[in-house]
């Protein structure tokens, strides 16, 4: 769907605390992932044309299967890079990246950045667009922005959490708060694993002017799934971590509240 619906959600605490819930998990169907990360994919492909992608992701990241889902629907061929490791299914969408038709190729595991600069290497030497690293680019933003700026025009928030990782999705957010002044809305990013200094680095590169952002140190390992309870599908690797912030902090936030949930 191209909007994705605001849905009410409570947290039982006394009192009760009424969520609104942006379920961008719901933006496509199977076989692309239930993540909203494709809006960027698309966008970025529209923009480049390419004949051939690489894309990297993390053992965990659902952004290849994107990637490699997209590029079968329009006749694209795709290479993923994924982390070298001893057993496959440590890799955790192995199975859909490979029945999505893309060739995979393995980097050495180590820092992200370091298998990301790896795998472009690779990628352009073998004449090869390569995926911006989480959909971090003017395209991708612009994405994020519009649907954000859909959104948050049919209603004003006094706060908004979400999982940062890129800060792709963070970055479209503050734009279209921009573009509304919507001045009095706090954003907090809960990091998923990437250090604060890395993210600030980030929105100041893409996002001037004012706007008012808490980033929120990782609650635990980027690996480490996250098992609270939720009543909406949310990624245990990025979402679901901010979810519990929000769980653990819902009495200092200002209402109304907007969890914007990116995956499912």
């Amino acid at each position: 769907m191209e909007h994705t619906p605001v849905q009410e959600f409570a947290i039982t605490r006394n009192p009760v605390h009424v969520i609104h819930v942006k379920r961008e998990d719901l933006y496509a169907d199977f076989p692309f992932p239930p993540n909203a990360k494709l809006r960027a994919v698309r966008a970025v492909l529209d923009a480049e044309k390419p004949e051939r992608v690489g894309v990297f992701g993390s053992r965990v990241s659902q952004l290849p299967w994107a990637v490699a889902q997209e590029c079968q629907q329009r006749a694209i061929a795709c290479t993923a890079y994924l982390p070298s490791l001893k057993k496959k299914p440590d890799l955790l969408y192995f199975s859909q990246i490979a029945s999505a038709g893309a060739n995979v190729c393995y980097v050495k595991s180590g820092r992200t950045p370091i298998m990301y600069y790896q795998a472009r290497k690779h990628a352009r030497e073998n004449g090869s667009f390569m995926f911006p690293h989480g959909g971090l680019c003017e395209a991708g933003i612009a994405a994020y922005s519009a649907e954000a700026l859909h959104t948050l025009s049919l209603g004003e928030y006094r706060s908004i959490v979400l999982c940062a990782g890129s800060c792709t999705v963070l970055v479209g957010i503050l734009a279209a708060l921009q573009k509304l002044s919507h001045w009095a809305t706090r954003v907090y990013a809960i990091s998923a694993g990437a250090s604060l200094e890395t993210q600030r680095r980030t929105v100041n590169r893409f996002v001037h002017g004012r706007y008012t952002l808490t980033l929120v140190e990782p609650l635990m390992g980027y690996y480490k799934p996250c098992k609270v309870a939720c009543p909406f599908p949310s990624n245990p690797y990025y979402d679901l971590k901010a979810w519990m912030w929000l769980s653990l902090n819902i009495e200092k936030l200002e209402s109304p509240v907007l969890f914007w949930n990116i995956g499912g």
